[in-house]
């Protein structure tokens, strides 16, 4: 596989690979919609643990919105992995595991059951955040655009709660993380510094 499509960073492997195995699991109908999806009381009433994961893998079954989005998420995250966190897979890995995180602390808020979007637009606004100056091929056109807008060109197609949720969060951690550091004040000040857990966390991984 990896000779087709090139090195697979071991975080997008994980969350690339899951969502395609959630959409090919649920195209061949071995699993349902609402196996999936986030519900506390299933969770912790009857120890439904894996929805805190299948929440934000799950895309739908196989057709041309999911193949788009299965394709964007793996592009999306492979660059930001390999480019913007190079050499800091701790790094990314916390931005995931505190995105994520929050996603799950404000869903019952929101009344929110599948974040695979949310997620999804959190990779790919801090993507246009860190790689400005790039630009990319929409999938079918003949044009090219700046990475800046690649989050609006998908809210187009729905402005859902949960994307924008998603933006929110990556920008948040943006500026944390990007900004805040390097205003006089702060003195290079990081907030989100990633703890010990994690980088033992992204070490075993890596492996």
């Amino acid at each position: 596989m990896e000779e087709l499509i090139g090195f697979i960073p071991p975080i997008t492997k994980i969350i690339a690979g899951g969502a395609l195995l959630i959409s090919t699991l649920c195209s061949l109908n071995f699993i349902e919609a609402h196996d999936l999806f986030f519900d506390l009381s299933l969770i912790l009433e009857k120890n439904e643990y894996w929805r805190v994961f299948t929440t934000f893998l799950y895309f739908g079954s196989f057709g041309i919105g999911t193949f788009i989005h299965l394709f964007a998420l793996f592009q999306n995250s492979k660059m930001l992995e390999v480019m913007m966190f190079q050499g800091q897979l701790a790094e990314f890995l916390y931005f995931i595991i505190l995105s994520c995180s929050i996603m799950l602390l404000i869903a019952p808020t929101f009344n929110l059951y599948f974040l695979s979007e949310s997620l999804f637009m959190c990779i790919t606004y801090l993507l246009s955040k860190k790689n400005r100056e790039a630009r990319v091929a929409l999938i079918g056109l003949p044009i090219n655009i700046p990475y800046t807008f690649l989050p609006y060109i998908f809210l187009m197609f729905g402005t859902e709660k949960t994307k924008i949720i998603g933006m929110i969060i990556a920008h948040v951690y943006y500026y944390l993380e990007d900004v805040l550091p390097m205003l006089p004040t702060t003195k290079n000040f990081r907030l989100l510094r990633p703890p010990s857990v994690i980088r033992y966390l992204a070490e075993r991984v890596e492996q």
